[in-house]
């Protein structure tokens, strides 16, 4: 295997020390959520979609056969700060999608995905099995679960900073 070698976080930004745990645990949670976004980038890049638009198709297959509006979409994203028009643009492009004006505000489009988008899906369904088989190598159910429950925590917090 060419699996490279587990480096502490320490290790990973160069830091000698921190002020003291949450830091640590701050600082390991942004750069191992970029560090699995960036290695599922990598892997969807090669079926030429980004992680804001595989995310917008599963939301969508999610929902089918009911059409959804772009703040609808937008309010279900991972990527919540994501320019949505343009996400929809390019699926729009590539014939994963189909937008149709809303019959109740012409102003509006619903859109629904396509057969060739659930079969981009269905070709890229292995990415994430794959990511959940190698984190089932490094940790239990258990332990997974134990995380789910700190994330959810964490997001109690009130993180308006203004």
């Amino acid at each position: 295997m060419n699996e490279q070698p587990y480096k502490s976080i320490a290790e990973e930004l160069q830091m000698s020390s921190f002020i003291n745990d949450f830091q640590k645990a701050y600082l390991n949670l942004l750069f191992t959520a970029n560090w699995y976004s960036v290695a599922i980038q990598k892997a969807l890049k090669k079926h030429g979609l980004t992680n804001a638009q595989y995310n917008v198709l599963r939301i969508l297959r999610g929902h089918q056969p009911v059409t959804m509006s772009a703040m609808d979409i937008q309010s279900r994203m991972i990527y919540s700060n994501s320019n949505v028009s343009r996400i929809l643009e390019k699926l729009l492009e590539k014939g994963l999608i189909v937008s149709m004006a809303c019959p109740e505000n012409r102003r509006r489009n619903n859109v629904s995905i396509t057969e060739d988008g659930l079969a981009m899906l269905e070709r890229c369904e292995p990415i994430p099995l794959m990511i959940f088989e190698k984190m089932s190598v490094v940790i239990s159910e258990k332990e997974a679960g134990i995380l789910n429950n700190i994330l959810e925590k964490l997001r109690q917090c009130n993180l308006d900073l203004s």
